[in-house]
């Protein structure tokens, strides 16, 4: 009898350490679909400024042709501020051919946070 397990591929960085603001930004796409993928394990660090006064919004967007993206979140969560403290979130995304993440912070930011992105996608695989 096959087990079936899930594999990994190459973790990605998608974002790094980019600096924002409150006018929404986008990682790169990200395609499942092109290595036959299902799914994609996704690791958000937000650094906030040892200033920072403001929460940051994740949102994720699916695709079907890695061009026109969804106008509605896939999912989303506000992060709240923590002057000078790095936080974590991680999002399991499955069954979209594409996606991007959207971030940006709540309210207009001069001590603006950093956010690193990173993938790793998956797929079913018999053992």
């Amino acid at each position: 009898m096959a087990i079936i397990s899930r594999s990994f591929g190459s973790e990605s960085t998608i974002v790094n350490a980019d600096s924002f603001t409150n006018t929404e930004e986008y990682s790169s796409d990200v395609d499942l679909e092109t290595s036959g993928y299902v799914g994609s394990h996704i690791d958000i660090a937000v650094t906030f400024h040892a200033s920072g006064a403001q929460d940051v919004d994740i949102s994720i967007y699916g695709s079907i042709d890695g061009t026109n993206y969804d106008t509605i979140a896939l999912s989303a969560v506000r992060i709240p501020v923590t002057a000078g403290a790095t936080k974590r979130c991680t999002f399991i995304i499955r069954d979209v051919l594409h996606f991007k993440v959207g971030y940006k912070t709540v309210a207009a930011e001069s001590n603006q946070p950093t956010i690193t992105v990173k993938s790793q996608p998956w797929r079913w695989t018999s053992v």
